[in-house]
């Protein structure tokens, strides 16, 4: 009797013990419902529609828009597609490189859902200048410069073209400049370079390396207050013993304090992830800057307003 009731005892523990247990259904993930895609940054300017020199490239941006209201950058997680491969193709994810004259569409899908479509146009303008920006160049030692070269067309359109020219640095002990254009100063002393791209020469960029050190970094904005899921710019600026300042947003160390709400791409741009308050810095060589107040909201976009209103 009594082995009975221990058994119906324990029974009863046990039933208690299950009903008690935690919800182990699974939670679900948040469910793509939009992509669209645009061109970013524009490479072609000086015309109202999208298009490209041949051999050009025009990079493109995905964003993904999700049931939860939450957005993402897809552009390495899409699958790209150029309607006409002869035209233009897709070189890596989210970068279109004009080949032939003609116009084509670029989409973009992924799980199953595909973008807006982009239309581009293919011209067979030819290069007719180089200039390379800023004309000149004072750094401190060890410290970087982004260079742009923009090509001008024979049909009066211009692009960035950093990417496509020979950098041509005449004193690489002095000063070095990868294949994108960024300048890298080595020793103090003084050099110039040009760019070059099928037979056209840039202007020649004097460039001046000191031996200034840094002593501060200012981050700007201050302070910032943007929606979940939109972007805004950080500028990281640095002053030197020489008192000179240099835009060092590249190459210093962004440090949010709580990546949850905000994160900081390497160049700082801040995207905000949920509503709620952080705060970020960014360093190097052993400064740290101020430190930047950010505010994400739960605020959302209710309307766009075009001026002026006609043309």
């Amino acid at each position: 009797m009594l082995r009975s009731y221990v058994a119906l005892l324990f029974s009863f523990l046990l039933l208690g013990c299950s009903s008690g247990s935690e919800d182990t259904t699974p939670e679900t993930s948040p469910s793509l419902e939009q992509i669209h895609i645009v061109a970013n940054p524009i490479s072609t300017r000086g015309s109202s529609s999208l298009i490209l020199a041949k051999g050009n490239t025009q990079p493109f941006i995905a964003t993904g828009h999700y049931d939860d209201g939450s957005v993402k950058d897809l552009t390495s997680e899409t699958s790209w597609h150029s309607s006409d491969s002869r035209i233009a193709t897709m070189s890596s994810p989210g970068a279109l490189t004009a080949r032939d004259t003609g116009t084509t569409t670029v989409t973009a899908s992924h799980d199953g859902i595909t973008s807006n479509t982009v239309q581009v146009t293919v011209t067979d303008a030819t290069l007719t200048a180089i200039q390379v920006t800023p004309p000149s160049v004072s750094v401190g030692k060890g410290q970087t410069q982004q260079l742009t070269a923009t090509a001008t067309y024979s049909d009066n359109t211009t692009a960035d073209i950093s990417g496509n020219v020979t950098w041509l640095p005449t004193d690489i002990t002095t000063a070095t400049v990868s294949t994108t254009g960024l300048l890298t100063s080595r020793v103090a002393g003084t050099t110039e370079l040009t760019a070059s791209l099928d037979g056209i020469n840039s202007n020649r960029v004097q460039v001046t390396v000191t031996d200034a050190t840094l002593t501060a970094i200012q981050v700007t904005p201050p302070s910032v207050s943007l929606a979940k899921g939109q972007t805004q710019q950080l500028t990281a600026t640095a002053t030197y013993s020489d008192n000179t300042t240099a835009d060092i947003s590249g190459d210093v160390t962004w440090l949010p304090t709580d990546i949850t709400t905000a994160i900081v791409s390497a160049t700082g741009l801040l995207t905000g992830r949920v509503a709620g308050t952080t705060e970020l810095s960014a360093s190097l060589d052993g400064i740290n800057s101020n430190r930047v107040q950010v505010t994400v909201t739960d605020a959302t976009l209710t309307a766009i307003q075009v001026t002026p209103p006609s043309v």
